[in-house]
């Protein structure tokens, strides 16, 4: 019978050969569509102008169109009986099958023939100046894919492969593409397929939120900042030149390969004359229980050994103490002198403003990628709370002191490479840390009094929402922020308590331009009434501003 059978199907129209027939069924039609139904096969759409312009749209990304159609193939002159797909929401890659009447009866039984073939890309043909479908040059794997679809259905009474000498193992299709196979065709007895075994609707349960946060907290972090940068896409393309420069002459290499399911190639099994019961997931014999059970204790004894692999990524958290070791940032002078001394109005005016940083608290959030062995990529958010002591000595022409705290707010984002001094598996893991910071630094709020006479200081109370979007255009006193880029460096310890909790011991030191805040904020003129001279005096600090944070955290690693 699979002698007689035709092996090759051909386009319409021109009858260029295209597809092989790697699949036999024998028994009612009608069975082994209510098989394919079981097994989640649905019929596609003839190619008509609307099933076109449906496709179109799907290609565009506008909507799912699952039952789009396929191209039109004959088997001896005679179209399918019936043309199915599997897909997964995806256009570009679906198994799909043609299934054909060759006229042929086996046993008094209806003997039906299909070609089975997966998409697994779209590229566009110079021959035919349209787009087509690539379809996996192993066909072999889609056999097994529907042998495998229809035994779950419980509705295969016997199976087996029988080999195809005749037909060519290295051939093309219609299309172009390489079609590889082992020459043999699965041959299954269908039955009426009344009660079909079928997958249950009941959608899986979804992870919970913290979960999905993560999940998509980490491929923000992978695809937008790790890979979506410029740096990461110049290396890549680099690359990607060199390797193609260096083997464009070369033979590409076979990267595809047969895959070796329970139903494939050489590992196939008939199940001839075996009672249903004991048919496909249900066949289970004692001796393949007791392998099982060997293969469960082998399983949980290799997820065991791999429990403490190296970590691909952590999500952390820390807490600390901030320090400033140089704690006086600067003292800016006024000395105001009438022009005219004879005038008895016109008195002279003197003014000192001078502030100081004081160290306090710091917490922040951290995301590490151990991308190599030895290194990591380390993107960090913290968020530091110092004060800010003033002092403002005013002389009119009694000498007035007025001083007072506010809270120093420190929002800063680093990048920093890690140096790992031990190897990825080694729990205990210290680390070298070095990278650029973007600094932006705030007053939570401010409480010098304006003084009397002709200086106009504007030094109102602000808020965290205008320093927190303001980088410059706004005097750090009247509530803006004071934005820089430094430089980062430190070290620190990591301790792996838990497959999936590490503690992490760190220090840090900043190293950035001054944040003056005195100094930016008095640019404008000072005086309500003229007939004055004035001369400033801005006095810094000796050493560059430097932030010190020791922090302890944990991390979620994974």
């Amino acid at each position: 019978m699979v002698r007689n059978l035709p092996f090759r199907t051909a386009t319409k129209g021109s009858n260029k050969p295209s597809d092989l027939t790697n699949l036999a069924f024998i028994g009612p039609p009608e069975g082994l569509r209510r098989a394919f139904q079981a097994a989640g096969w649905i019929a596609v759409d003839q190619l008509t102008a609307s099933s076109t312009f449906m496709t179109l749209k799907t290609v565009g990304g506008n909507q799912v169109y699952n039952q789009a159609p396929m191209s039109t193939l004959l088997l001896d002159e005679r179209p399918p009986l019936f043309t199915l797909t599997k897909t997964t929401d995806a256009f570009s890659s679906r198994h799909h099958l043609r299934v054909f009447d060759p006229l042929t009866k086996y046993d008094g039984a209806t003997v039906l023939t299909s070609s089975s073939t997966q998409d697994i890309g779209i590229a566009f043909s110079r021959k035919q100046k349209t787009f087509i479908h690539v379809i996996d040059e192993y066909i072999d794997n889609e056999r097994s894919k529907v042998v495998n679809d229809l035994e779950f259905t419980g509705c295969v009474e016997a199976m087996d492969l029988i080999p195809h000498s005749w037909v060519p193992q290295d051939a093309y299709n219609s299309t172009g593409d390489k079609l590889r196979t082992d020459g043999a065709i699965a041959v299954m007895r269908i039955s009426n397929c009344q009660n079909p075994r079928t997958t249950p609707d009941t959608p899986a349960e979804p992870p919970n939120r913290f979960k999905r946060v993560t999940r998509d907290t980490l491929l923000t972090l992978r695809n937008d900042i790790y890979r979506g940068n410029l740096v990461y896409q110049g290396v890549t393309g680099v690359r990607w030149t060199r390797n193609y420069l260096a083997t464009k002459d070369e033979l590409k290499p076979d990267s595809g390969a047969w895959r070796k399911t329970d139903q494939s190639g050489t590992q196939f099994k008939g199940v001839g004359n075996t009672p249903r019961d004991r048919q496909s997931s249900e066949r289970i014999t004692s001796e393949e229980m007791a392998s099982e059970e060997a293969t469960e204790e082998a399983a949980k004894a290799l997820e065991e050994s791999h429990r403490w692999d190296p970590p691909r990524y952590e999500i952390g958290i820390q807490g600390g103490y901030l320090n400033y070791p140089a704690t006086r940032q600067e003292l800016v002078s006024f000395v105001a002198l009438p022009r005219d001394l004879t005038d008895p109005n016109l008195q002279p005016y003197v003014t000192g403003l001078g502030n100081e940083f004081k160290g306090g608290w710091t917490a922040g959030i951290s995301m590490a990628l151990n991308t190599w062995k030895w290194f990591s990529n380390e993107f960090t958010y913290t968020y530091q709370r110092g004060k800010y002591q003033y002092a403002n000595i005013f002389s009119k022409p009694t000498v007035v002191l007025d001083e007072g705290t506010s809270g120093l707010i420190t929002r800063q984002f680093d990048y920093n490479l890690l140096w790992n001094l031990r190897p990825p598996r080694s729990r205990w893991r210290p680390y070298i840390a070095g990278g650029p910071a973007l600094i932006l630094t705030s007053l939570a709020d401010v409480t010098l009094k304006k003084p009397a006479g002709p200086f106009k200081l504007g030094l109102q109370n602000v808020g965290l929402l205008l320093a927190a979007f303001d980088t410059g255009s706004t005097p750090p006193l009247d509530g803006g922020g004071v934005f820089a880029v430094g430089i980062q460096y430190g070290g620190g310890i990591k301790y792996r308590i838990h497959p999936r909790i590490t503690l992490q011991a760190d220090f840090r030191e900043t190293w950035s331009k001054n944040p003056q805040f005195v100094t930016d904020s008095y640019t404008k003129q000072y005086f309500l009434e003229e007939g004055y001279d004035t001369t400033i005096t801005r006095v810094g600090l000796d050493k560059a501003y430097q932030q010190q944070r020791f922090t302890l955290g944990a991390a979620f690693t994974f």
